[in-house]
């Protein structure tokens, strides 16, 4: 007969008055948050500031690591440390609903390049937060990360529905007349 001993998951206590299982994990807070992924984004009220600001996770797109989009080549790529933020003040009226996303385009140099590996073209990948759902034209492909919610008057984030986790493989395809085509997979 074997004797029952601790395992993953539960402790195990045993003396001659009986046996205990303990199965609270060891390290609640740690467990409660998710964890950190590529294109993670997180949103947070600043007081100092009286607005949301959002971050989002390092990740790439065919090894190329995004800005957060501020209009120029300075944009701060997302392995900054500190993570860089972008203040959501344009997305804060009711309902307060918003969308991240990254926004690619092609190179306007080398003709297969996509998306542009150079930061001082508009090409070059970045993180957008629109107030409405953007589509795809000749010029930039959009692949959205996640869709949120907030409540100014509460400070509340109501949700974040992730939809991307890790980074990405991206392709351009266009033919003759026709609006090009993006594709995406996981890496």
């Amino acid at each position: 007969m074997s004797k029952a001993q601790p395992g993953a998951g539960y402790g195990f206590t045993s003396s001659g008055y009986g046996f205990s299982l303990n199965t609270i994990p060891p390290f609640p807070e740690q467990e409660a948050s998710a964890p950190d992924h590529p294109f993670k984004v997180s949103i947070y009220w600043s007081e100092e500031s009286a607005m949301f600001f959002a971050t989002v996770t390092a990740g790439t797109i065919n090894n190329i690591v995004p800005v957060i989009w501020g209009g120029g080549p300075a944009d701060d790529l997302l392995t900054t440390i500190p993570r860089p933020e972008m203040g959501l003040a344009t997305v804060q009226v009711p309902p307060g609903e918003f969308y991240v996303y990254v926004r690619s385009g092609k190179s306007p140099t080398a003709f297969d390049e996509f998306p542009d590996s150079d930061r001082n073209n508009p090409g070059y990948p970045q993180v957008y937060f629109s107030a409405s759902t953007l589509i795809d034209s000749d010029e930039f492909g959009y692949i959205m990360l996640a869709q949120a919610q907030v409540t100014v008057a509460t400070k509340t984030v109501n949700y974040i529905a992730q939809f991307v986790t890790g980074s990405l493989w991206a392709s351009r395809i266009k033919v003759g007349n026709l609006t090009a085509k993006y594709f995406y997979a996981r890496v």
